[in-house]
């Protein structure tokens, strides 16, 4: 299975594709270190029955804190989930993705603006990026469609919100996109962090 997602560098600063292929069962996430709450960051990920589709097949990794877009504010640990309602990307193929990070007090905010300042800054040659109104969730959120211009790949829909110490993104690739789906996810997401 490949899951082919464009990304935002995590909420992450910059626009990226990421490609990123697995193969068998997803394989498990290290445990990784404990907030000061006691909460893991696995426990913050959507389950499968609150994905807004039948989830055919998953990924979930850990993105490398030491990576600048990460370690410029501290980044303490994070968490990746790829959710697909096919077996394999196709034109119909529905995929969601969640990535958490945690940060030191006050550097999720400050995380947050850098991305939303470089995207709103961002060369929009070939991608086009539509920004919706703010979905009201957490402390800070923002929502944005980023379309293909040349119609290659599908759109892209994402939600990106802070609250506690985390940073986090809700995005939705489709040939169709649901916003209601998407923000009732990132509503269920931002519900678990305490």
């Amino acid at each position: 299975m490949q899951f082919r997602f464009l990304h935002t560098a995590s909420v992450l600063l910059a626009l990226i594709i990421i490609l990123a292929g697995c193969t068998g069962s997803p394989s498990a996430p290290p445990a990784g270190t404990v907030p000061e709450d006691g909460i893991l960051m696995s426990q913050l990920l959507l389950t499968r029955s609150e994905i807004p589709f039948a989830v055919m097949d998953e990924k979930t990794q850990n993105p490398d804190m030491k990576e600048p877009v990460f370690s410029q504010f501290g980044g303490i640990q994070g968490m990746t989930r790829y959710s697909i309602n096919e077996k394999m990307v196709s034109a119909t193929s529905v995929q969601l993705g969640q990535t958490l990070v945690e940060y030191p007090p006050g550097n999720a905010g400050l995380a947050f603006a850098a991305f939303e300042q470089m995207t709103r800054e961002a060369d929009q040659s070939r991608y086009r990026i539509t920004w919706l109104p703010d979905p009201g969730i957490g402390n800070k959120s923002c929502a944005l469609i980023i379309a293909d211009s040349t119609g290659a790949d599908k759109p892209t829909a994402m939600i990106v919100f802070v609250k506690s110490n985390i940073m986090e993104s809700v995005v939705m690739v489709a040939p169709s996109l649901d916003m209601d789906a998407l923000t009732r996810a990132a509503r269920t997401a931002a519900a678990k962090i305490p």
